[in-house]
């Protein structure tokens, strides 16, 4: 098994050792089976296959004694249910996933199945598209609309939804759970959190406790604590799933946009087959989580997720040509497909492919739209593009919300380095300058002082809300955004192995397995087969470029998926049911699967 390699320069995590293990033999001698199985030394022996060699057919035949060819053993499986279940990698196994999510797949699939197919593409694998086809600004709406087109030739996608739209849901719903949970710990309803007991998921209704045989149903989610941690990173919910038990009450329970268009797109036709495209492989590992299966139709919310490198590889083989120059030019020469702002103005019998683009003014409100007069604007120049945004717009809709403190939308949050890079230091070289940067997190705090209402002697105080600290200011509101692993691993170390903890003193942690977040994903388009780190820097800075021009002159309105699922609105009780989901603690890998499941480790000979 590969390692799993995060960035190019200094982001390296190695798996872990548990996960290269022997095979095992299917057939086991019968003379010898009583002294394997334990039945006389209490040890339970994991053998080993016999291997053969490679006959060479210049050299004489090996030996039998060498060969297995007799006793051939059948080829073994891995699924990404095992990934999922499995402690050993970090995240996941490369090799599964392009088995199981790749364009064979999608070909099988559309050969099997004449059902309507739709697809979301990430606003960050847009973004990537427009920078590798060198599509100017003025030109990226038209062409997103002449690539939906090319679909529809390639594969028969009938609609396409701009990720950004159900990237709205879930930063909304984020929001709203975030401030649930401040105004409960605030209150002294929330209570230290014990680490919860290892479990698996069964469907996204149904779960089950290692060790016992009772299944537990769900009806609504779990309770969230703070420090809240995004949950849209599924390299990030593996890692703190496999490795911090600690942390896994701590992630957001709302589903990030990926699932989130899956539960609309399901809960409309359950023929529908629906593929996303992303700019990470691990985001083929999410949709394959239990959490998102829906026993109802006994599939997952997502079939099939492609990474933007395949994406392309599907435009290259609509235009018959790998040279991207031909690739443009192919798709300039489509007729664009019809643009619509609402999923509702797509029917199941349209006679052309429609693409979902927002166009209007999105306004959340902090009173589950019922106030008009309490609205936050959506603001697209984010900090961080292509990560989401969430710790940037969840500040801003808590500050409003819990405080009454409305942040104008040209105002920049004044997000500061912390760490090694914030430090003050002589001149230093190129790596180690940019070492360093890789090293740092950012933080932002909402403050709150007393001061007097009128200029004159015993006035009576008010509050007073600032971004800026001054003197005698309490903080109220404490986030910061954590990208990439290393500063992951100082950011999230909990109370348990770090008294003074980074995590303990923010309320909200954007955190992200990718440098530079979602433009840097592992499946977006390399410039060169191995980029130098100077490469990837400008791939990345064009990237980040396209995901803020492509939504410069449009905001988001939409609310079809609380019209159609949600009725009661955001964060309401069908929403908590249908756009949160779960988390469990993977336990470690000797004590849940192979020949030695519910074994422990001294009692295992190897």
């Amino acid at each position: 098994m590969s390692p799993v390699f995060l960035s190019n320069v200094d982001d390296y995590v190695a798996p872990s050792q548990a996960c290269v293990n022997p095979l095992f033999a299917e057939e086991v001698n019968k003379d010898t089976q009583a002294d394997n199985d334990g039945s006389k030394t209490g040890l339970v022996v994991r053998k080993r296959r016999v291997v053969g060699r490679k006959q060479q057919s210049s050299s004489k035949p090996v030996d039998d004694k060498f060969s297995a060819t007799d006793n051939e053993d059948p080829v073994s499986k891995v699924t990404m249910a095992d990934c999922l279940a499995c402690s050993g990698c970090v995240t996941s196994a490369e090799t599964v996933l392009v088995e199981q999510h790749s364009l064979k797949k999608l070909d099988e699939r559309l050969a099997s199945s004449p059902s309507k197919t739709v697809a979301t593409i990430s606003p960050a694998a847009w973004a990537d598209m427009m920078r590798h086809l060198q599509i100017p600004q003025d030109r990226i709406y038209i062409t997103k609309r002449r690539i939906a087109m090319a679909m529809y030739k390639a594969c028969g996608a009938s609609v396409v939804l701009d990720g950004i739209i159900p990237l709205q849901w879930s930063l909304l719903e984020s929001g709203l759970e975030f401030c649930e949970a401040y105004l409960s710990r605030k209150e002294g309803k929330s209570k230290s959190q014990e680490i919860p007991s290892s479990s698996t998921a069964i469907s996204s209704t149904q779960s089950q406790v290692y060790g016992r045989k009772d299944v537990l149903k769900h009806t609504t989610r779990s309770k969230s604590h703070l420090p809240l941690v995004s949950s849209s990173c599924p390299a990030l919910v593996c890692w703190i799933e496999k490795s911090q038990a600690a942390l896994v009450p701590h992630i957001s329970t709302a589903k990030s946009p990926m699932a989130m268009a899956g539960t609309y797109f399901s809960s409309r036709n359950t023929e529908i087959f629906h593929f996303a495209i992303m700019p990470c492989h691990d985001k083929k590992l999410e949709a394959s989580r239990k959490d998102f299966f829906l026993e109802t139709t006994d599939r997952q919310e997502v079939d099939l997720v492609l990474t933007t490198q395949e994406f392309f590889e599907l435009l290259c083989r609509a235009a018959g040509s790998t040279d991207k120059a031909e690739v443009r030019s192919y798709i300039d020469s489509l007729d664009p497909a019809h643009a619509v702002s609402s999923l509702l103005d797509t029917t199941h019998n349209q006679l052309q492919p429609v693409i979902i683009f927002p166009n209007s003014n999105f306004h959340a409100s902090t009173e589950n739209n019922q106030n008009k007069d309490s609205k936050i604007d959506f603001d697209y120049k984010i900090f961080h593009e292509g990560s989401g945004g969430y710790a940037d717009f969840i500040f801003r809709f808590a500050a409003k919300k819990l405080f009454g403190y409305n942040i104008a939308l040209n105002q920049t949050l004044p997000w500061k380095a912390v760490g090694a890079s914030a430090q003050q230091s002589k001149r230093v070289s190129a790596r180690v300058a940019s070492l360093r940067k890789r090293q740092q997190f950012y933080s932002v705090a909402l403050y709150k002082m007393q001061l007097p209402k009128e200029e004159k002697e015993n006035a009576a105080l008010t509050d007073t809300y600032s971004l800026t600290f001054h003197e005698g200011s309490q903080t109220v509101l404490s986030f910061a955004v954590a990208h990439g692993y290393q500063t992951l691993q100082r950011v999230l170390q909990t109370a348990d192995t770090v008294p003074n903890s980074h995590c303990l003193t923010y309320d909200y942690i954007e955190a992200m397995a990718c440098p530079s977040a979602c433009p840097n994903g592992g499946g977006q388009i390399r410039l060169v087969e191995r980029e130098t780190p100077k490469e990837t820097r400008q791939r990345v800075s064009e990237a980040q470029q396209k995901f803020a021009q492509q939504y410069q002159n449009s905001v988001v309105k939409n609310q079809d998926i609380y019209t159609k699922i949600c009725p009661s609105g955001p964060f309401g009780p069908e929403a908590q049911c249908s756009l949160h989901t779960r988390y469990h603690v993977v336990p470690p890998l000797q004590h849940s699967t192979g020949a030695v499941a519910g074994v422990g480790v001294n009692d295992t000979q190897w």
